[in-house]
């Protein structure tokens, strides 16, 4: 896998497996997560091995929500939030039927928020800071297979 810049030369290459679907830096780009099957890999920017995340099921959706949090979206439609400096599962978070398609977090002052979609067509907004567990606090039905999501970090406007 090549990552190249604006000028089309190519800037890093990630040494990945072959069946490797899903590429995210974390928000200060000192480390990038990669989704093989049921494990996501976290390496720093010189390519070196931090943590594996393992899951009983396949990880189709992966985010930061801060340079030492990751959270994967497996099959199973279970979320699960990893702590990336001991490599430990945090918590898990379940709302969806199906698999998580998508996970995005939404930064807004003061409040740490996760969306999550899935192929069963749900849309869920997670509060974070919410005492003592992290839950639903939206909820929409697109009506049809939601595949990607993006949002924008207020906090850089």
């Amino acid at each position: 896998m090549h990552v190249g810049s604006s000028s089309k030369e190519k800037v890093l290459t990630i040494k990945a497996k072959s069946n490797s679907s899903l590429l995210k830096w974390s928000p200060s780009g000192s480390h990038y997560m990669i989704a093989c099957d049921k494990e996501a890999r976290l390496f720093d920017s010189n390519g070196d091995l931090g943590c594996t995340f393992s899951n009983h099921f396949k990880i189709v959706s992966i985010c930061f929500l801060a340079d030492a949090v990751a959270v994967t979206g497996g099959q199973d439609g279970v979320i699960r939030v990893w702590d990336t400096i001991s490599g430990l599962q945090r918590y898990e978070l379940s709302h969806h039927k199906s698999r998580v398609s998508a996970l995005d977090a939404i930064k807004i002052p003061g409040r740490l928020l996760l969306a999550s979609s899935s192929s069963d067509g749900s849309i869920a907004v997670w509060d974070l800071d919410r005492q003592p567990a992290p839950e639903v606090v939206a909820v929409a039905d697109a009506k049809l297979r939601v595949t990607s999501m993006c949002s924008v970090d207020t906090t850089r406007l």
